[in-house]
């Protein structure tokens, strides 16, 4: 089994917006993303030393993290689980993967938020300041994710608003959902010109076709991560500059196929 003696890692490859829907085959899902942890290793020469991460943003119908957390999910006997003071170590004789808790909430002006690090449920529905009030009460790290549409007209001059007045405790997630080859979006390039982090991350949405997509869109990044200090490293990663973006964005056409699986979903 993999040695813990020094609870740390030297390289991290991250997917900071994640879903586990109720439908989905959670053993298979979790053996997908520690096969694309090979491939990634691969593809920036780590042969070990790594750890993948992926931080889940759930909505208020989803309990993975909870569930996951209270050894109520089974994985099958080929991973091993460990709950961390922050967050669920999963392992096995080559690879770990952490599983930190986060949420996503849709204010009430129809803004995307996500409090990640945290599993404190905050409704949707309430406005604006008051979510981001609580996301910061519950211990969560307040994200401002993109997704389509949602950044435009009204809710583009709110999200401006709240890059302008930032006191350095707001980040924004980039996912694929936003296309390949579609330019950068302009809040992105205003937040990243004023010091705000941009994540990334794979945002699958809850057709079981989608599973497949966990950690599909990630970020590598080459820096300790502790498993003893678990929080501590989370606060310290997310405000990191990632060595290389691994995977890929949809195409056009594939996000015209998931957006139609998700809305025959609905």
């Amino acid at each position: 089994m993999i040695n813990f003696d020094k609870n740390s890692f030297q390289h991290c490859f991250v997917d900071w917006h994640v879903h586990f829907y109720p439908n989905y085959d959670y053993a298979r899902a979790i053996g997908a993303v520690f096969s694309k942890l090979k491939e990634y290793r691969k593809q920036v020469a780590v042969e070990s030393g790594a750890l993948a991460i992926l931080v889940l943003t759930e909505r208020d119908d989803c309990t993975f993290y909870g569930d996951l957390a209270s050894y109520f999910i089974d994985l099958g006997p080929a991973f091993k689980i460990s709950k961390l003071d922050l967050g669920v170590l999963i392992y096995n004789a080559e690879d770990s993967l952490v599983i930190f808790p986060g949420r996503q909430i849709n204010t009430k002006e129809r803004v995307e938020l996500l409090s990640l690090g945290s599993d404190h449920l905050i409704p949707s529905g309430l406005d604006l300041a008051t979510t981001l009030q609580k996301i910061i009460a519950g211990s969560g790290l307040p994200v401002i994710n993109w997704a389509p549409g949602k950044w435009l007209f009204t809710r583009g001059r709110l999200i401006k608003k709240l890059i302008l007045n930032s006191k350095g405790n707001l980040f924004l997630c980039d996912t694929s959902l936003r296309p390949k080859y579609f330019p950068r979006p302009s809040l992105m390039r205003l937040a990243e010109s004023r010091g705000i982090p941009v994540i990334n991350g794979s945002d699958p949405l809850p057709h079981e076709d989608e599973q497949g997509l966990i950690f599909s869109y990630l970020a590598y990044y080459q820096v300790e991560f502790n498993l003893a200090e678990p929080l501590e490293s989370f606060k310290k990663l997310i405000i990191q500059k990632p060595q290389q973006l691994l995977g890929a964005r949809s195409s056009l056409w594939q996000l015209f196929q998931r957006l139609k699986r998700y809305k025959s979903k609905s």
